[in-house]
């Protein structure tokens, strides 16, 4: 007995299709590009220079700048400082974390007298801190030293702990 093959018509033959229409408006593209700048009528900041002796021609900043919202910001690109003065800020505030604070634990477990020599002493040698509100720059990189050199404490004590299993035989 042979089989017989049926013969099934495909099922576009009996589809019926609506006619295409145009989408009022376009649908958008993930291709479309936008330009990179808008032009602006005011000229915008990017850089201020907090130095001691100021021009009498620009005004002095009056209210303090507040930390921006938010954990991850560019510190330097926050503070608008120049970038000489803000490494100048950065290496004193490292130097004085490691000559005051515990740098083998974390902020939050620092003593708060130690902390507020740091905080008094950059403030001293930098009357640019003063404009900031409450502090916050030197507070950030205490913060940003003290993780670094935590890091640093850890992965050498995880080190000292590994000891190779090594057997020699001789």
């Amino acid at each position: 007995m042979h089989r017989i093959q049926k013969h099934f018509h495909p099922l576009t033959s009996r589809a019926v299709f609506s006619p295409e229409r145009q989408l009022t408006p376009p649908p958008t593209t993930t291709r479309t590009s936008f330009p990179l700048t808008v032009p602006c009528l005011v000229p915008a900041v990017t850089e201020i220079d907090l130095t001691v002796d100021e021009p009498a021609d620009e005004p002095a900043i009056s209210a303090p700048i507040p930390k921006p919202t938010g954990n991850n910001f560019d510190l330097k690109a926050a503070t608008m400082l120049s970038n000489n003065i803000f490494v100048d800020i950065q290496s004193s505030v490292n130097a004085l974390v490691e000559e005051h604070l515990n740098t083998t634990v974390p902020f939050s477990q620092q003593q708060e007298a130690k902390l507020n020599t740091v905080h008094s002493i950059a403030s001293n040698t930098f009357p640019q801190l003063a404009a900031f509100q409450a502090e916050w720059v030197t507070t950030e990189l205490i913060k940003i030293e003290l993780r670094r050199t935590v890091q640093k404490f850890s992965r050498k004590k995880t080190r000292a702990r590994k000891v190779p299993n090594v057997r020699s035989f001789h």
